[in-house]
């Protein structure tokens, strides 16, 4: 794997400021073009080395692009092969992390309200080179979930897809970084009880839609994967599931979320996630997880 080492791009990158949306305009230019990003994906950025700067900035202004092709298709899939493909150094990591850390807890966006949520697809990206290639240490993980547990206490914006603007998904894109957490085996007990709560706090969150898009599997998802952590015990998750799989605290009981919208919406959103969460985990050859699938099938039941 070829390796970057740029001490230009982590300055660049840690004296960027912390709290600017980044200019889509620098995503693209005239001599920098789709049909030259493209190259540059297409070969992982091979001979690259000396604009690795550059690229880096303007993956990151790609993010905040109203045009999903920019946005998607080159800068969250730039980053991602960046990442997974030409191995960054460790200074550039973390000044990624850092940079993303900031702009994620502090909620920066722009007039679309795109940035925000590729940022933290980007994250995902980001956290699991830690797994493949550890360079963080428990500090930044921990970092990581409190930023994550953030960004959901502040975020209003559940939309998922437009035909116009594209994808936005922030709640699918937050469940991704957990995710990636559950799957690094250096995460400790209280960071995987944290990372749940974190989580299981937001299945169905105040004043949100029925979540269609997907959001009710991704973070099922990523739950599935930390209960495959040994370090909390299945009778731990049973009682984090029956807390989290009731009507309180906003209902008495299921019955009277019957009689709003907003009802209906809470009521659809903890069905969705608990019947996901059956899917993710029955019949995957895994004792742990056949230990608690019925009494995830028994939540999902009673939400009704």
């Amino acid at each position: 794997m070829r390796q970057f080492h740029f001490i230009a791009l982590v300055f660049l990158l840690t004296s960027f400021s912390v709290s600017a949306v980044p200019d889509h305009k620098y995503c693209v230019s005239q001599d920098f073009d789709e049909q030259r990003w493209q190259q540059y994906i297409s070969t992982a950025f091979a001979e690259s080395e000396a604009e690795t700067t550059e690229l880096v900035n303007r993956l990151y202004a790609c993010l905040a692009s109203p045009d999903p092709t920019l946005r998607d298709d080159i800068g969250y899939q730039g980053f991602s092969v960046l990442l997974r493909q030409a191995t960054p150094s460790q200074p550039i990591l973390l000044a990624l992390f850092e940079r993303l850390s900031t702009d994620i807890a502090t909620h920066v966006n722009d007039p679309h309200k795109v940035f925000l949520p590729f940022a933290l697809l980007v994250y995902s990206e980001v956290i699991r080179t830690d797994r493949i290639f550890p360079v963080f240490t428990n500090a930044h993980r921990q970092q990581a979930i409190d930023t994550v547990s953030s960004y959901l206490d502040k975020q209003t914006d559940y939309r998922g897809f437009s035909e116009q603007v594209g994808w936005r998904h922030g709640l699918a894109h937050a469940a991704d970084v957990i995710l990636q957490l559950a799957l690094n085996p250096a995460l400790t007990h209280s960071q995987i009880k944290q990372s749940a709560s974190v989580l299981l706090q937001h299945i169905s969150p105040q004043n949100a839609p029925a979540l269609t898009d997907g959001e009710p599997y991704r973070m099922a998802r990523a739950i599935a994967y930390l209960m495959l952590r040994e370090e909390v015990n299945v009778n731990d998750w049973k009682d984090i599931m029956r807390e989290h799989g009731n009507s309180a605290p906003r209902y008495p009981n299921w019955t009277d979320t019957y009689q709003s919208r907003a009802g209906l919406n809470y009521l659809h959103n903890k069905r969705a996630f608990f019947t996901s969460l059956v899917t993710q985990t029955v019949y995957q050859n895994d004792t742990r997880l056949e230990t608690l699938t019925p009494e995830i099938a028994k939540i999902a039941r009673s939400i009704r």
